[in-house]
Order: C-alpha cells, then structure tokens, then sequence
C-alpha cells in the first residue's frame, strides 16, 4: 500500500477561512534560517507548542553538516528523528546567490524527497521567500530575480515530492511585490509584528490531509 496525494501540488495552498488551533502547532517542526528565528523569538509560535529548529546560517546546503544553535545535532538529523505531523522548512534566504544553480535544486530535491519519505504520514510544507529590499549586497532587479528563481524551484521540490508549497506574499509584501516596511527591521530581518504576523498567517495556510491524501492498495 501508497499514500497517494490527490491534491494540484503545482499550485499554492490555498488560504483557508478558518485557522487551525494550537494543537496543530503542538505537533509541528519548523526549520529555517534567520526569518524563522524571528519567528521563534518574537512570535507566539513557540509558546503555541511548535519546535522550531533555526540558525541564522542554515541552509540547503548545510541541513546535514551543520549543528544548529543550542544543539549539537544538524537540522536534518533533528528532521529525520521527529514524529511531528507537520514539518515545515523556510530556507533559502542565505543561499540567493545559488538560487539558478542546478547543485542547489538538486540538494533542495534530495532534502523534500528525505523528508516526505521518511515521514510518509506527516505534512511536509516549503515556504517561499518573501522579497526583502535588499540582502547580501543584492537589490533591485537582480534580487527580483534571484528571489523568483529561487521560489520557482521551492514550489518544484515541492510539488515533484508531494510536499506543499505556501506563498504568504500577498499577505506580507506591498504592490512593488517588498515586505512592507511594518514588518521590518533593516532590509529583511522580521520585526515582532512581521514575525507574528507570519505566525498568525501559518494557521490559516494548511492542508486537510484527509481530503486529499488516501492510501492505496494493490
């Protein structure tokens, strides 16, 4: 028998009109970088029973060779150890520069197909990056760039490995397509009201694995 997902993974989730309650978050994982550890320090995330795994240089490339902070473990050996029921990553901010870079769609795809495989009952979510006004000395139509090519191969790993792919942009950025200035400190790091804001936008952005995943026998 299969798990078989009958959900358009080539498009975003759609937001719900009810959001999910705590318990949602008491069985969840969140990975990323430096804007998931805005989230975990500055939203109620945590406080709603989240495990939320960051460290300002976490990336792609560096899930399984680096241990993240307060831990001597690496994200993905955290990942692979969990029984969460919904594991999500936001990674990608530190990896810009590599983001039309076929080494990094194939890493990217190594780590979704591990993490959807190896928790074959649990929901497995990547967030898009939202556009900062600048990151690493990389601005205007060069990180317009940069950003769109990174989020198109975020929703392909996604989509090609059966995980879910979140688009808060609509909620988060202005008309330019920016993170509105209320959510910032500085060019990209998330302010207390960006990172809650982030939280608050998490527990409508979700998938009834019941309606869409049945398991199949041959």
């Amino acid at each position: 028998c299969r798990n078989i997902n009958f959900m358009d993974l080539s498009e975003p989730v759609v937001k719900s009109q009810e959001k999910v309650d705590d318990s949602w978050f008491a069985d969840s994982l969140f990975i990323g970088d430096a804007r998931m550890g805005s989230v975990a320090l500055y939203s109620d995330l945590g406080s709603n029973g989240a495990e939320i795994i960051y460290d300002e240089s976490l990336g792609v490339f560096s899930m399984s060779t680096m241990p993240v902070q307060m831990s001597s473990s690496t994200a993905y050996d955290i990942m692979i150890q969990s029984a969460k029921k919904h594991i999500y990553y936001w990674l990608g901010l530190n990896e810009l520069a590599y983001a039309s870079s076929d080494e990094w769609q194939e890493s990217l795809n190594q780590l979704i197909s591990d993490t959807v495989t190896s928790h074959p009952d649990s929901d497995v979510y990547v967030i898009a990056t939202l556009m900062p006004k600048s990151v690493f000395s990389i601005s205007g139509d060069e990180l317009k760039q940069e950003v769109s090519a990174q989020n198109e191969k975020l929703l392909s790993a996604a989509s090609s490995n059966g995980a879910y792919y979140i688009d808060l942009s609509s909620e988060m950025c202005d008309k330019s397509g920016v993170i509105k200035d209320e959510y910032l400190w500085g060019d990209y790091t998330l302010n207390t009201d960006g990172a809650q804001q982030i939280s608050d936008l998490i527990a409508y952005y979700t998938v009834n694995r019941e309606s869409y995943v049945k398991k199949i026998c041959e």
